[in-house]
């Protein structure tokens, strides 16, 4: 099985467009396409786990990454083992949600307001709906919009490498997904397209 193109299977269209973006700022040693992309169209065990099938059945050779988000996950228990028991082999979290590891681009001082902004609402503990969620959110990002790129198209080496950095300086959120592609980068698997 060859390592690349990584078919990524993922809740929606925010994550998506992160994905497709980071084939801009990453690639591979050889001329092939980092990532290639499946939504599910939420994140849900039910939603996540048939697209998941599909892509695994028509891909064989191929190696497949799920992303979620935890906080649906934290919420419901029956999620959880759902979830579990389907034994997905390269399932990563982002903790709590896509949003959060969005803030992980962003400086320190960015980065830690958010942290105090949701521990006062308990967000890390017991997780706030998106409706809760994106209403503080904005007050950071005032132009964020579900399904908009305006900040993802934004992300370059830089912001990446804060990403990378800024999961090792507070232990609250968290992406698997980043650290996976961290590990890819630090093992030469990948590269900055600027470096080739």
């Amino acid at each position: 099985m060859g390592l690349f193109p990584i078919k990524v299977v993922c809740e929606g269209r925010c994550e998506a467009d992160y994905i497709k973006h980071l084939n801009r700022i990453f690639q591979t040693k050889e001329p092939i396409q980092l990532f290639t992309v499946e939504e599910a169209g939420g994140g849900a065990a039910n939603q996540l786990l048939p697209v998941y099938k599909k892509v695994a059945k028509a891909h064989r050779k191929q190696t497949i990454w799920v992303i979620a988000d935890k906080d649906l996950y934290c919420r419901s228990k029956k999620e959880e083992d759902r979830l579990a028991k389907a034994k997905i082999p390269n399932l990563f979290f982002n903790v709590m949600n896509f949003e959060d590891m969005l803030v992980l681009h962003q400086d320190q001082k960015q980065l830690k307001m958010w942290i105090n902004t949701c521990e006062k609402s308990n967000h890390f503990q017991m997780p706030l709906s998106s409706g809760k969620y994106l209403s503080l959110y904005r007050k950071f990002f005032p132009d964020y919009r579900k399904g908009s790129d305006e900040l993802i198209s934004k992300l370059d080496r830089e912001a990446m490498e804060r990403a990378f950095a800024n999961m090792e300086t507070q232990s609250v959120i968290d992406s698997e997904f980043l650290r996976e592609l961290k590990k890819l980068l630090d093992e030469g698997k990948i590269l900055y397209k600027e470096d080739v």
